[in-house]
C-alpha cells in the first residue's frame, strides 16, 4: 500500500475547514466532511494515481475532489508515496504559490 505523508499545511487546512464548518453549518456537517475527506485520503492510499494530474502545479502534482474542497497532492510512483500538500476550497485560485515552499518538486529526478 502507498505511504501517505500529510504536510503540516494540509493538516492545518483540515482543522480550519472542519472548525469553519462546525461554526457555520453545525457539528453534523463538520463530521460528515471529516469522514468524506478521510475516505478520499484512504482511497488515495490504495489508488494514488486516481487523481487528475496537474502539471502546472508540479511534475508529480495531482488533485482529488471532495466538493467543494480540492486535495492537492504529489504522487511519486518510484517511492510509492503520496504527499498531501494542501486542501483548499475549489473556488480559490490554485497556483504553485499556494503550495508549500518547502515542497520537493523534483524528488523523482534526484534519485535518477
Amino acid at each position: 500500500m502507498t505511504m501517505r505523508v500529510v504536510l503540516d499545511e494540509a493538516a492545518r487546512d483540515i482543522d480550519q475547514i472542519l472548525d469553519f464548518l462546525e461554526r457555520k453549518a453545525g457539528a453534523r456537517t463538520a463530521v460528515k466532511y471529516g469522514r468524506l475527506l478521510g475516505r478520499q485520503l484512504a482511497l488515495l492510499d490504495e489508488f494514488p494515481g486516481l487523481g487528475t494530474p496537474r502539471p502546472e502545479l508540479g511534475q508529480l502534482a495531482r488533485i482529488a475532489v471532495v466538493s467543494p474542497y480540492v486535495i492537492i497532492y504529489d504522487f511519486d510512483p518510484s517511492r510509492d508515496e503520496v504527499v498531501v500538500l494542501r486542501i483548499v476550497h475549489g473556488r480559490r485560485n490554485i497556483t504553485r504559490e499556494l503550495l508549500p515552499s518547502t515542497r520537493d518538486d523534483d524528488r523523482s529526478q534526484e534519485r535518477d
